[in-house]
């Protein structure tokens, strides 16, 4: 139990901090998109590239994608041409579809001309890409409850095995060989050898339910947290369950290595 607590409550910080950074980036990649759509639109009406960031800056918000606005605008307003603006917010991205935007609407505008035809193109296909990451994301979701059961499974599985093997040892001789230190020492070893498997096994599989279920394996921090807890507290649970597997076949909470 003390290990599993320690290890849930470890990777707290890095499930949350995961957490904001993945949402962060799914939603630069969706304001992007849209302010591409909207750079589109300006530019059929005639306005020059500096001039559309700078029109968009105070006409429209982009939620996440608003500081990295900002940034370029500011620059623009110093002279700096937009090949080296678009250039200094790559390392803000955190994302490898922004990142391509950003070097497409960098060609786009540099060697382009920043034709409202390419920039249509541009912003369709930026749409496109996140549409069906979208669709993805959606679909993977039922996945990431796979891995929940199969550590409910794993968990049910242990406390039968382990209450199953004390029965039997409380049954063999006239005193019962876990009567005495001999079967105590080999019943706490083999509870704390099963239970350190599991709970690892239930941390793996908390990342692999974020790789499945939202494509993302940093988002399995936050699965992997809640499915050792609730190993903990299963674990913890376990003399009442076998209590109600086994009735009086079980042996007593007391004597349960925790």
């Amino acid at each position: 139990i003390v290990f599993g607590l320690t290890l849930a409550l470890s990777f707290i910080p890095t499930a949350i901090y995961s957490e904001r950074i993945v949402k962060e980036r799914w939603e630069i990649d969706k304001e992007y998109a849209e302010f591409l759509r909207d750079v589109t639109e300006l530019r059929k009406s005639g306005f020059t590239p500096e001039k559309t960031f700078e029109t968009l800056r105070y006409t429209r918000r982009y939620g996440a994608f608003d500081p990295l606005l900002d940034r370029m605008v500011r620059q623009i307003r110093y002279g700096v041409p937009m090949r080296d603006v678009l250039s200094s917010i790559m390392s803000k991205l955190h994302s490898y579809y922004s990142k391509i935007f950003t070097f497409l609407l960098t060609e786009t505008i540099d060697l382009g001309g920043a034709s409202p035809q390419v920039l249509d193109m541009l912003a369709n296909f930026a749409s496109s890409i996140v549409s069906v990451q979208e669709n993805m994301r959606a679909r993977l979701k039922p996945l990431r409850y796979v891995p929940y059961i199969g550590s409910i499974i794993l968990i049910i599985t242990l406390v039968i095995i382990i209450f199953s093997v004390v029965a039997i040892f409380t049954r063999i001789g006239p005193g019962g060989i876990a009567a005495g230190p001999v079967g105590n020492s080999l019943v706490n070893l083999l509870a704390t050898s099963f239970s350190f498997t599991v709970v690892i096994d239930s941390f793996i599989m908390g990342l692999i339910a974020g790789k499945l279920g939202e494509g993302e394996l940093s988002l399995g921090f936050r699965h992997a947290v809640v499915l050792t807890l609730l190993i903990v507290v299963v674990y913890a649970l376990s003399p009442f369950i076998a209590h109600a597997l086994f009735g009086s076949m079980s042996m007593p909470s007391s004597s349960l290595p925790y």
